[in-house]
């Protein structure tokens, strides 16, 4: 159960994070398989966010290296975006991943594969202490177009 909660600016806990001008937004998160169990919240906004090593562009090529499109997918040209919400825990591993838009089931099955098989990342900060985060990522899987080349006659006049 995720219970989220805004109180006014003179409300104001060291725990809670800023989100509007005159409101502050915290978020506590109480249901975890005894695995994942820490008396920590996760946050969904932060001062300083989780990155992957190397940052956005390596993300970018982790994905375009590590994602298997599927031959059942390919054959019947399904193609867009699956959403992947996860947790950065405060050790940057990655877990408690869910698909929050489906394609099918197959691009599913391998937006999470990809997912659970990513490294760690720097975890988010709050002040100084690393905490736990959502992180959502939409993860697209496209068709390569068929090159097409028009060929012209010259007019030799």
């Amino acid at each position: 159960m995720v219970i989220c909660t805004q109180t006014t600016i003179s409300q104001i806990k060291p725990e809670t994070i800023k989100a509007q001008p005159k409101t502050v937004m915290t978020v506590i998160y109480n249901e975890l398989s005894d695995k994942d169990k820490s008396k920590e919240p996760i946050y969904t906004v932060v001062e300083l966010t989780a990155q992957f090593p190397g940052g956005e562009q390596k993300l970018q090529e982790y994905i375009s290296q590590n994602l298997h499109y599927p031959t059942s997918a390919k054959d019947k040209s399904i193609h867009g975006k699956v959403v992947v919400r996860f947790v950065i825990f405060e050790t940057g591993k990655v877990g408690k991943c869910e698909i929050v838009r489906s394609l099918n089931p197959e691009c599913d099955k391998e937006a999470l594969r990809l997912v659970q098989s990513m490294p760690n990342w720097i975890p988010e900060k709050q002040g100084e202490k690393n905490i736990a985060v959502y992180y959502t990522l939409p993860i697209s899987f496209e068709l390569q177009k068929s090159i097409r080349t028009e060929i012209k006659p010259v007019d030799r006049k």
